[in-house]
């Protein structure tokens, strides 16, 4: 239930460490993730609309920057740390999802890592999961308000003052008089889009 609601309290002061046990731990990385998606998508797998679930444009998103950062920080154990490749995809992969999720819980010790590893769990911990969820965080969907924004505003910079580039996002287009104001609260502060 705290891998669920991304809370990370264990009943032991080691955490998972304590148990020591892999199948737990690979149980634990979807509860941990289906902690960190939108409620929206809920709505549609209880409708019975799975497929639409991972058409989602946002959990694709989600799902991508976990499998990329699990995937960075396993091979830079694995390299780095000396760790067996079987040891750096479980610590590495296990880490970067609770990081990614805000769920707090580790199954290894974070002091003997190299920077490399740390910093791409703590970009991802900087990220967190979508918004509607339970994962902290500034949300994926900021992030990616954020970097639509920033291809609009490139777009706009390159082409004559008289063309109008529209801002799309999430399959809408936004007028511009809203698109300025939305990206710039998006980027400065809190305030949900």
């Amino acid at each position: 239930m705290v891998a669920l609601a991304t809370g990370g309290f264990s009943v032991h002061d080691a955490g998972m460490m304590y148990y020591n046990n892999p199948m737990t731990e690979l149980f634990l990385i979807p509860v941990m993730l289906a902690g960190a998606l939108p409620f929206k998508v809920y709505f549609l797998v209880y409708r019975g609309n799975i497929k639409g679930m991972f058409k989602d444009r946002i959990v694709q998103v989600l799902l991508l920057i976990a499998a990329v950062g699990s995937a960075i920080t396993s091979l830079d154990l694995f390299i780095f740390n000396n760790l067996s490749l079987e040891q750096a995809i479980r610590e590495g992969t296990f880490c970067a999802i609770s990081g990614y999720t805000t769920t707090g819980l580790q199954n290894s010790n974070p002091h003997f890592w190299h920077a490399i590893p740390i910093a791409v769990v703590a970009i991802m911990m900087f990220i967190g999961g979508a918004s509607g969820s339970t994962a902290g965080g500034i949300k994926v969907n900021r992030v990616m308000l954020a970097y639509a924004g920033v291809k609009w505003w490139l777009k706009r910079y390159f082409v004559p003052s008289r063309v109008l580039v529209p801002l799309r996002f999430e399959g809408r287009t936004i007028p511009r008089h809203i698109s300025d104001i939305e990206i710039s609260r998006n980027m400065v502060c809190h305030h949900a889009v």
